[in-house]
């Protein structure tokens, strides 16, 4: 991993608002990790996780180490006649994945497309719209602890999923960096036009 001093953020924040950090380093893959915590002067430092910086905005530089997350990769882990288990690198690009999703014909996030950020970044906000809500596909999350640098399952459970919520944004929050995210999509599902519907009833 390589760690670049006073490194420019106005390229990689939606608002490009031209700030600096002491410290950037891009995350590529979860070895790169590794680098890191050999690093015992760099672990001293406090750490701030940039996903597609459509959600940051940067008010003055940051006096850290900024980790931008651009693990990527996208694999079936499991398969049956009607679900697939897929498993993506948490620096995918959320959009990009929901059409690749409809492309072959997995259900469960489409209504989630348009959605800002990156895939690392969905079961922190625990996003959801029109009718689809990001926590029904979820299977499983892999995140390293940014102290210990140990490796972490979460299961839906311990993740704490609420409306726009998720322990990454409470308990957890500056503590873990998320590598792999695994969500359950069907195979038979059906296009969901409840939210649409239920808006038409109060507007009659």
């Amino acid at each position: 991993m390589k760690i670049s001093k006073n490194y420019n953020l106005e390229k990689i924040n939606a608002f490009k608002v031209k700030v600096k950090a002491k410290y950037f380093a891009a995350l590529s893959k979860e070895s790169d990790l590794n680098d890191l915590f050999k690093n015992t002067s760099i672990r001293k430092e406090k750490i701030f996780i940039l996903g597609d910086g459509t959600n940051t905005l940067f008010t003055k530089d940051f006096d850290g180490l900024i980790i931008k997350n651009e693990i990527k990769g996208i694999k079936i882990v499991k398969e049956k006649n009607d679900a697939v288990v897929v498993e993506l690198g948490a620096g995918e690009n959320w959009h990009k994945f929901t059409q690749y999703a409809i492309n072959k014909g997995w259900a469960g996030v489409e209504n989630l497309s348009l959605i800002p950020g990156t895939v690392g970044a969905a079961p922190v906000q625990n996003i959801a719209a029109y009718g689809q809500n990001f926590e029904d596909v979820f299977e499983s999350l892999t995140a390293v602890n940014l102290t210990s640098g140990k490796e972490k399952v979460f299961t839906k459970g311990e993740c704490q999923f609420g409306y726009r919520e998720s322990v990454f944004k409470k308990d957890l929050k500056g503590k873990y960096i998320i590598t792999k995210v695994r969500l359950k999509l069907s195979k038979q599902g059906r296009t969901d036009f409840s939210y649409h519907s239920r808006y038409d009833s109060l507007i009659e």
